[in-house]
C-alpha cells in the first residue's frame, strides 16, 4: 500500500470519539425509575434481577471511559503518516540532514514513538474486546430475563453496530500501524543509504 493509500485511510477512518459516544447514547443505563424509556420491560424486571443488571451495565461502563481516550490514537496516526510523507519527500530530495532529523523524531518522540504507538493500539483492542465481552455478557443475562419478543427488540437496538464499529476499528489500526512501520523502516534505509 502506497503512502498515499495509506493517508487516504488513515483519514476515512470514523471517529473513534462519536463511535464511542453514539455507543454509550444506545447502551443501557443503569436501572432506575426514568431511566431506559425505549425498553419498558426493563422495569418489569424484580428487584434482584435490576441490581444484577445495573452491576453487569457498570463494568462496561468503566471500560468507555477509557475508550473516549482513544481519539488520540488517530490523530497520531495522522501525525505518523504527514512525517513519513515528509520524510519521503525529503529523501527524493536527497536532504540528509532533514531526513535525519524526521527520522530521530520519529523513533524518540514521546508521542510519536513507534514502540509507543504499537502499545497504545493493542490497549485499545483490549479496551474493545472487554467490552465485547461485557456487552456479550449483559446481553446473555438479559436474554434469560425476558422474553424472546422482548430479546428480539433488544438485539435491533443500534449498539451492536457501533460495536461491530469499534471492533473493525482495531483491526484496521493494526493494518495500518504494520503498514506504517514497514514504509517507515523503507525509508528510514533509503535515507541512510543516500548518506553513505
Amino acid at each position: 500500500m502506497s503512502l498515499r493509500e495509506l493517508k487516504k485511510e488513515i483519514e476515512s477512518l470514523p471517529s473513534l470519539g462519536k463511535t464511542v459516544a453514539d455507543f454509550k447514547k444506545h447502551w443501557l443505563k443503569p436501572i432506575r425509575a426514568n431511566t431506559n424509556q425505549h425498553l419498558p420491560f426493563l422495569q418489569q424486571l424484580t428487584a434482584e434481577q435490576k441490581e444484577q443488571l445495573n452491576t453487569l451495565i457498570l463494568k462496561a461502563k468503566g471500560v468507555m471511559g477509557n475508550l473516549e481516550e482513544a481519539q488520540l490514537l488517530q490523530n497520531k496516526l495522522r501525525s505518523y503518516i504527514h512525517y513519513l510523507i515528509e520524510l519521503k519527500l525529503t529523501a527524493l530530495n536527497n536532504n540528509k540532514s532533514k531526513a535525519q532529523l524526521i527520522t530521530n523524531h520519529l523513533l524518540n518522540d514521546e508521542f510519536l514513538n513507534l514502540k509507543n504507538t504499537i502499545a497504545d493500539i493493542k490497549s485499545f483492542e483490549e479496551n474493545v474486546k472487554t467490552l465485547e465481552a461485557h456487552h456479550h455478557e449483559v446481553t446473555e443475562y438479559l436474554e434469560k430475563q425476558i422474553t424472546l419478543e422482548q430479546a428480539l427488540i433488544f438485539m435491533e437496538l443500534p449498539h451492536w453496530r457501533y460495536l461491530q464499529n469499534l471492533l473493525q476499528v482495531t483491526q484496521d489500526h493494526k493494518r495500518i500501524v504494520r503498514d506504517l512501520g514497514r514504509h517507515f523502516v523503507s525509508l528510514a534505509k533509503t535515507s541512510n543509504q543516500n548518506e553513505d
